[in-house]
């Protein structure tokens, strides 16, 4: 069997487990498959332990695949006697990605901005220069 058959195969495996395929990434390569992104059930809700589990032994059984290597953002998967243990993770690696990135910008908070009417680069830079020199006195 050839990586496009097992690809197919993988891709059969997450339909018929209801997975969401537009939060999944899968690759096979050689005798790994390859799983990253966010698990997620079609077309809303969430897994358990016990879903993930024998979604991940059903697709290491498939043929001439030997080992899976698993990166999700929503779940911690770990090899275990026989078999697999899922561990669902509190907040996602993306949001975490994101509240670091908001708060590297010195903001610190998630924030939000309504932007009521447009205007120019120049304007905007000005009020920008106002705004800092408000907090500075």
């Amino acid at each position: 069997m050839n990586r496009y058959e097992i690809n197919q195969k993988v891709k059969t495996s997450l339909v018929r487990n209801a997975v969401d395929l537009t939060q999944i990434s899968y690759s096979c390569s050689g005798s790994t498959v390859h799983l990253w992104g966010i698990l997620k059930k079609d077309p809303e809700g969430d897994f358990t332990p016990n879903n993930v589990e024998l979604l991940f032994r059903e697709i290491s059984r498939l043929p001439q695949v030997r080992r899976l290597q698993v990166d999700l953002e929503n779940w911690d998967i770990q090899k275990s006697d026989g078999g697999w243990a899922a561990t669902p993770l509190k907040k996602t690696k993306q949001e975490e990605n994101a509240r670091a990135r908001a708060k590297g910008s010195g903001g610190g908070e998630d924030k939000t901005l309504v932007v009521d009417k447009q205007e120019g680069i120049s304007e905007v830079l000005d009020d920008i220069k106002k705004r800092i020199k408000e907090k500075s006195s």
